[in-house]
Formats: C-alpha cells, structure tokens, sequence
C-alpha cells in the first residue's frame, strides 16, 4: 500500500502539513507499506506533538499486527506515548492477533513505570488476568521474561499465581526452568498456601511430567534447586512418561549435573537409593549415560553397587557394559577408598585408612551383596582382576575372620570331616573283615547313620520369597548358590559322583556283597571322590588354596617345567634345594588328603596285603611311590585278582601316576613362579572365596537357620559379627592392626602412597 500524505508529513517532520491533512479528514487509519498507521509511525519515530495532534482523530486504531497506538507505544517503551495514548482514551483492554492487551506487552518489555500507568488506567481490575491466545496473563509473561520488579508489581495488584498453561505448566515450572532465581522465590513466597500446593505439581505427559525441581536440575539452575529446597520441594517427586518415574537426582545424574546432586544428597542422603519406575537408581541412570564423575560421587555417598532394576541388572553390570574401560574405571574408584591423613607414609603419625562402604552400603546387612553382584558380571572387561584389589582382598579377609562365619565354616568342615573319617573307616572295616576271613559287623546301625550323613551332602534346596516380587530363590544349604555355572566346576562333578557312589557302596554293604570285587572298586572310587572332596576345602586357606588351582593351570605345561626345573636346579645356587625342599612339603601337606585316599585305595586292592599290610606302611609306599621308582611290575604280580580286578587296579594306578606328576609339576612351577599363572590362581582363589563367604552369609541369615539356633547362640553371633566399615593401619609401625595379611597391608600402603603423590600433584 502506497503512503498517504499524512504519512508523507509525519516522515519529513511537518507538524503542521499533518494536522491540516487530518483537520481535512485525511483518515488516520490508513497503512503504509510497512503496515503501520500515521499514529504508529509517530511512536516508532517518538513525535510526542504529532501524536498529540492526531490521537484525537483515532486512537485506537491498528497496524498490519492488530497493535493499537498504546500497545506500539508499550512495546516501545516509550512512557511519554504511553501517556498520551491513555489521556486521549485508549483501550486498555485492546488485544492484537495474539489476543494480547497492552499490560501483555507491558510485561513482556518488564517497563515497571509503564506497567504502573496502564494498570492505574484500568477501570476494571480483571485486566491484570486477561489471557492471549496461549492462555497466559500478564504474570506469565513478566515471569517467562525474568522481570522481577514487574512479577513484584503484578502480585500487589492481584495477579492469579495459580494461572495453568497448556499441558499444566505452572508459573513455578516456568521460572525453574528459565532459572529465574529471585523470581522463583518471590513466586514462592507470596502464598505459602499456594506454594505448598503447587510447588510438587508436575507437568502434562507430553511435556515430561516434570515438577518444577526437575526443570531446574536439567537445566543445571543450581540457585533455584537451593530455593525450591528451601521451600519444602520435594526431593524425591517422581517425573511421568518419558523419564519413568525419575526423582530429581536420577536427572541430575543422567546430566552429570554434579554440584546439583551434592546438594540433593546433602537434603535426603535417602535419595542416593530411590528407584524410578523400572527399578533404576541414580547410580543405574549416571552409568547408563556414562557420567563417570557423577558414579564417583554417588558412590562415595553411599550408593549401591548391588542394587537391581525391574530385569535383575544390578549398578556395577550396568558400569562394566556402558563404559569405556570400565575395569581401569573401578580400580580408580577402589583406589579413591584408599586415604592417608596427608601425611607422608614415613611419619610416624600417618594413618592409611581403607574405607570399605563402598562395598557394604549402610541399607544392607550384607557384606558380600556388592562384591557378589562384581563377581555375577562375568569377565568381559578382565574385571576379576579386580578381587585382588587390596581394597577387596583386606575386606574378603576380615570377613573371613568375621565370628560367626569362621564358626561356621568350622562347624560345616569338621562334620565333613567327621563325616569322611566314619566313612572311611566303615568301608576299611566291612573289607577287612572280610578279607582276613572273620564275620562282618553288624553294620545296619551304622549304615544308617552314615546314610543320613550322605543325604546332609545332598544339594538341599530352600525354597525363600523374594521380599520384591514372586520369583523363588534357591539356596544349597552347605556352601554354594546352584547356578548353571557351578555345572562346569570340576567340584561339583566330584560332590555328585562321590554322592551316588556311597550310596551304592552302602547298599551292596547293606545287602552282604562285600566278597565281590565291584564293590570294592566303586569303594575305592568313593575313597578317592570323598577326599578329593575335601581337597577342594583347601582353597579357602590363604597358603593352600593355591596349590589346589594350580592343577589345572600346570597339567599341560608338564614336559616344559620339568626342563625348566632341570636347569634351575643345575645353575641354581645351593640354598635353592632348601626352598625347592620347603614348597614339596608344603604341597605334599596341601595334597595330604588325597595321598591319604590313594593309601586306603591300594589297601583295599591288595586285600590289607604287604606293602599295603597297614596304614603307615601304605602311606611310606605311596610316598615312595610319588617321587621314586614305581615298581609296577612287582606290585602288579603281587596281586592274584582276576583279571577284571586287575584292570581296576591298573586304571588305579594310571590315575595314581597322574595325580603323582600333577603335584610335582606344581611344586616345581611353585619354584620357577610364572607370574600370569600365579596371577589367574590367585584370582579364581578370590572367586571361590566369594562365592563361599556370600553363601555363607546367606546361610546364617536364612530364616530357618534364625529358628533352629538357640537364643543364646544366635545372641553371641550378633554380638560378636563385625561391622565392617574401615580398616586403619600405621605404616611406620609393622605389627600394627594385623587384622590382614602382611603381603595385604603393603598393597594396601603402596596405594596410598600413590593417593599422596597425585594429591601433592595437583
């Protein structure tokens, strides 16, 4: 549209072309190519006498945006117009395309002078309420804005504070997710009655379902997560749809919103443990966007490791698979648990302090729950090597010399043990018997006990309700957890057979069949299962339970460690046959049992007869046996069973010759010490100890167990289990807190030496 003269005049400054033009009815509402009017073009140009002289023509009349004078003169912010527009009877209640008045466009530019003149103007107090097409008042506006002094202004005069948006967004969403600090706590303190009202609502579906605290964590508004605390926001509300149920920590640790979530913890230390709608903790959602710093925090406020989601995935699984490196990551961690009191580990006054909740979290009773969870993660990432961090190492330990669980360690070992000896000797007697040609004991008395005894070794299966849901958990009642993964364990095979065999040798014992030869080789096999048994025992002592697993990691190396060994012993000087001496006793003590086994075995197949005519001459011959000349031939003429029997003594003693080259393989690789082989025993060593101390622990704590103990048993328990939480020592003083191992408190000071150096670093 083209311009009109009127236009033309106001554009050159031609005050009086312009008042004649509209005293001559020129109309004022024409457009220019811009779309606005002579009186529009006045403001924007601020011409108070041109707006003076043409008002009285038509005030109220609109641009191309449907703005009247007064809403171009507001939004301007240009107080003298606003004045004029109001003395010559301008609309206040005028609304443009968006349905907006001018105390809209008042509290969008946050001009408090201009703000005053309109909302004094108006004869009608419900325009501080009029909405737009969007359904915001002018409170909305001012606070979307950020404009304090006009919030302040809009509350004095009435405004609504309870005024919901689309998709229920509050005035308090608004300014918590904007970050409007002091706007917030104005809003919050104008009506604690509202406050408390609405200070927890949270937003429609489609907009997340926040509550005001989650926006402002997203948005890393720390200030206004400090007001909506002090105002009693709740700290544990829960969002809807998109974020499933998500408390304000589980946002700020899915942003890594760090400074946000100390003080959150610091409101409710609780909140650290707060599951969302799938089970997730904070923990789960820092790990599942990798936040690393935010886990080291959450951690060292007591989060869980341990805990599970809705599908079973406990916090360290969800580490060890959404992290890069996760293992490096955890050692670090450990590490951190690892502290001095800034001293240098030579004073005298240094104290290193080994902080264990990292692994027992004060909501659990438990002390292995967390280093389960560690071991049910696999082995993907290298993590077992983790079990030999000292952090867990000295923790592992103390638990072991936690009272009730070494008693009953105790208890459960001592009538294995009992058990096995009134086993061994019933079957050397019943075949004794009957070789030296005198009538069998009445055995049925003690056939039935020692029947008993084997169905105490049965895999027992207590059926327990888990406290979430209706899932059963089972639980062997003698040491370990049944999972599919105990079926590849050599152990497991040994218990099974050693089972099935003592019940046929107690059955055909039963029935008189002594005189035969098969039962005697299956009592030989259940001599060997049953001790072989308790060999497996072995690993859970700190000096044995190496060589237990060494077996299998030396078997196949055979023809290179005794090369190796050779020359060891030829270069090597004199004092190395000392040591060499040392560790074949020591793995001969360690094998005891199953050299005591193979003793009773060749007694029973050559019939009590010389060399096997006793138990110490047997046990000679078996040793000689293991590290001279065998003497097959001769033993083996000795004997005058059938064929059949021979054959059995023959596969007897092949596996005999194994188990002899075994233990000398593991002697002499004991002395060679290759470091990766002592390295993975030493941690499937720590597997095995982890996975007895938490079956262990969930023994004691079964319900039935509770029951069948005295009151005054189960109170010495209580009263004597450790609470495991730290561990202190001092460096400068060697026999100081010998709670762990020498070789554990060393690991356990080099770290901290480490911890001091990074410290002094930085």
């Amino acid at each position: 549209m083209p311009e009109s003269p009127l236009h033309t005049a106001v554009e050159l400054g031609c005050l009086d072309a312009a008042t004649l033009l509209v005293v001559s009815g020129v109309p004022v509402d024409w457009l220019n190519r811009t779309g606005q009017t002579a009186l529009h073009l006045c403001v924007e140009k601020k011409l108070s006498e041109f707006l003076q002289n043409l008002a009285r023509h038509g005030i109220d009349v609109k641009n191309k945006d449907k703005q009247t004078v007064l809403h171009k003169a507001v939004l301007d912010g240009w107080e003298t117009g606003v004045r004029i527009a109001i003395e010559n009877g301008a609309d206040i209640t005028a609304r443009d395309n968006k349905h907006e008045t001018p105390i809209h466009s008042a509290a969008i530019i946050g001009n408090v002078e201009i703000l005053n003149h309109i909302i004094s103007a108006a004869a009608d107090n419900n325009i501080i309420d009029a909405t737009n097409s969007q359904g915001e008042t002018a409170l909305v506006k001012a606070v979307v804005n950020g404009h304090l002094e006009c919030v302040k202004k809009l509350l004095e005069e009435g405004a609504d504070i309870t005024k919901t948006l689309r998709n229920q967004n509050n005035l308090f969403h608004i300014a918590a997710e904007k970050g409007y600090q002091e706007v917030l706590r104005v809003l919050l303190d104008h009506d604690y009655t509202v406050t408390r009202r609405m200070i927890n609502d949270l937003t429609a579906d489609d907009k997340k379902g926040y509550g005001p605290i989650h926006f402002a964590v997203q948005n890393n508004h720390l200030e206004c997560v400090r007001t909506l605390l002090a105002h009693n926001a709740d700290v544990g509300l829960k969002t809807i749809e998109e974020h499933k149920g998500s408390t304000p920590l589980h946002i700020a640790a899915r942003y890594n919103r760090v400074e946000i979530a100390k003080l959150l913890i610091d409101n409710n230390r609780d909140t650290v443990h707060f599951k969302n709608d799938i089970g997730f903790t904070p923990l789960h959602s820092a790990a599942r966007f990798g936040q690393r710093d935010m886990i080291k925090l959450l951690l060292k406020e007591g989060a869980d490791l341990a805990s599970r989601t809705n599908n079973s995935t406990t916090a360290i699984d969800v580490i060890m698979n959404h992290l890069f490196k996760p293992t490096e990551f955890m050692e670090n961690v450990f590490d951190s648990c690892i502290s001095t009191n800034n001293l240098s580990l030579e004073d005298a006054n240094c104290k290193v302090t080994v902080d264990y909740n990292i692994l027992k979290p004060v909501i659990y009773e438990e002390n292995m729950k967390v280093i389960v969870a560690l071991l049910q993660t696999g082995n993907k990432y290298d993590q077992r090597r983790l079990f030999i961090h000292p952090l867990i190492e000295s923790f592992l330990y103390i638990k072991w010399m936690d009272t009730p669980i070494l008693l009953l360690f105790l208890f459960l070992t001592t009538i294995h043990y009992l058990f096995l000896i009134s086993f061994t000797l019933y079957i050397m007697v019943v075949f004794l018997t009957n070789d030296l040609g005198h009538y069998s004991p009445r055995h049925y008395v003690w056939s039935t006990i020692l029947f008993i005894g084997i169905v105490l070794l049965v895999l027992q299966w207590i059926r327990k309700a888990d406290d979430n849901d209706d899932e059963f958990m089972f639980q062997e009642t003698l040491y370990i957890k049944v999972k599919f993964r105990y079926l590849r364990q050599i152990e497991t095979w040994v218990r099974f057979f050693f089972v099935i065999t003592g019940l046929i040798v107690l059955l055909t014992t039963v029935m008189g069949l002594t005189g035969v030869d098969i039962p005697r080789h299956i009592a030989s096999a259940v001599i060997l299962l049953s001790w072989l048994d308790m060999t497996f025992l072995q690993y859970h002592f700190h000096d044995y339970g190496y060589y237990v697993f060494m077996m299998e990691k030396v078997t196949a190396s055979t023809v290179k460690v005794w090369s190796n060994l050779y020359i060891r012993l030829c270069d090597g000087p004199d004092d190395h046959l000392i040591l060499v001496s040392n560790i074949y006793l020591q793995v001969l003590f360690t094998f005891a049992f199953l050299i005591l086994a193979f003793c009773i075995i060749f007694m029973l197949q050559f019939k009590f007869q010389e060399p096997f005519d006793g138990p110490f001459s047997a046990l000679v011959k078996v040793i000689a046996m293991m590290f001279s000349e065998l003497d097959y031939q001769t033993l083996m003429k000795q004997n005058k069973s059938k064929e059949f029997a021979l054959t059995v003594l023959r596969i007897t003693m092949f596996v005999f010759i194994i188990f002899a080259t075994i233990v000398t393989i593991i002697a002499s690789t004991a002395v060679i010490e290759p470091q990766k082989i002592r390295l993975s025993v030493r941690i499937r060593i720590m597997k095995k100890r982890i996975e007895f101390l938490g079956s262990l622990e969930l023994f004691i704590q079964m319900k039935f167990v509770q029951k069948i103990l005295p009151k005054w048993l189960d109170k010495i328990l209580k009263e004597k289990k450790r609470n495991i939480t730290r561990y202190i020592l001092t460096p400068s003083v060697p026999k100081s807190n010998r709670a762990v191992p020498c070789s554990i408190r060393e690991s356990i000071c080099a770290i901290a030496e480490n911890q001091n150096n990074k410290g002094m670093t930085k």
